[in-house]
Formats: C-alpha cells, structure tokens, sequence
C-alpha cells in the first residue's frame, strides 16, 4: 500500500512539473510573439491562442480593451465564440469594479446569478457560465481585462488565475504600444 501511494505522489509531481514546463513554453512563446509586431489585433490573438489550449475547458475567450472616452470595456478579440455575438457586448465600468479600483483578477463563479453584473440576459442566452478576468495594467492603468468563461459552473484554481495573470503581465506593454501605434498612425 505505502508503494502505491508513493508511486501517486511521483505521479502527481512530475504531471505538476508538467504543468509548470508548459506554462513557461507558453510564457516564452507569448513573450517572443507580443513583441515581435505592433499589429494590435496580432498581439491579441497570439495571446488567445496560447491561451487557449491551458484552459480547455473554457468555452470563450476575450479580450476587451478600455475605450478611453467613455470609461466602458469593448471587447477587442474572442476566441470559441462567435464575433459578431461578442462585439456587441459592452462591459460597464460598475459591473468589474474591482478589476478598476484594486486591478486584481476576479472569479465569479456564476455570472448569471451576479447581482451586481450587467449582461445577465447576454450570459443566458449563450450559457455562459463561470468567469475569470484579469487586467491588463500600464503605469498603474487598467487598459483592458482578459476574460474566460465556461458554460458550466466551475472553480477556476489559483495556479490558473496565477498564469492568466502573468500572461496579461506580459501582454499589457504590447498591447499598450501597439494601441499608440495605431493611433500614431490615424493621425498621419
């Protein structure tokens, strides 16, 4: 008996230590990709794409980026999930309110139950479930949220939270630049 839970224990460790190899492949990848072009919609759906195989269980992705007149979260890119569904959608100030005050990731495990989140009717509709956010900050600015969402009720853990995070680290800069690039570009 004592043999066979050593041999779990060997298991579960070298799967973490797994884990831990792709994530950093992912970091590297994500990390050589952002800042290898200024195209904005590039820099986005890299990051999508690296993403997307950590998270399998994640029914849509998105990005939506800080519309600085208004105050209001547009969504900038989407993955597993139709465009033309997801450009619709407005995220109020209000409703992430501690993605603006503390920037910090947050997790609600249903956001249709969420009194205080607009868009129920939207996450209905598309049963969309679980989320998680996390921002992306530039000199103490949220310019945007990184989001996924699962169509059914689920707990995202600390070690997934914890990369998002990391990549969002990682992409704000590229995201950043790549939007004063563009505008650069409007105004010649």
């Amino acid at each position: 008996l004592r043999e066979a839970e050593i041999r779990r224990a060997q298991k579960r460790a070298a799967a973490q230590v797994e884990r831990e190899q792709e994530r950093l492949r992912a970091l590297h990848e994500i990390n050589k990709a952002i800042t290898s072009t200024l195209d904005l919609r590039a820099v986005l759906y890299v990051l999508l794409d690296i993403i997307e195989p950590h998270l399998p269980a994640t029914s849509a992705l998105a990005v939506e980026l800080l519309n600085r007149d208004n105050g209001v979260l547009e969504a900038a890119a989407c993955r597993k999930f139709g465009w033309k569904n997801w450009r619709t959608v407005r995220f109020a100030r209000k409703a992430n309110f501690r993605l603006y005050s503390d920037k910090t990731p947050i997790v609600i495990a249903n956001v249709q139950r969420d009194a205080a989140g607009p868009n129920q009717s939207f996450f209905r509709q598309h049963r969309l479930v679980s989320f998680v956010g996390v921002p992306f900050v530039v000199k103490e600015e949220l310019i945007g949220v990184l989001a996924a969402y699962t169509r059914e009720e689920r707990r995202f853990s600390t070690e997934e939270v914890q990369f998002l995070a990391t990549l969002a680290d990682q992409a704000a800069g590229a995201i950043h630049n790549a939007r004063l690039y563009e505008e650069i570009k409007r105004q010649a």
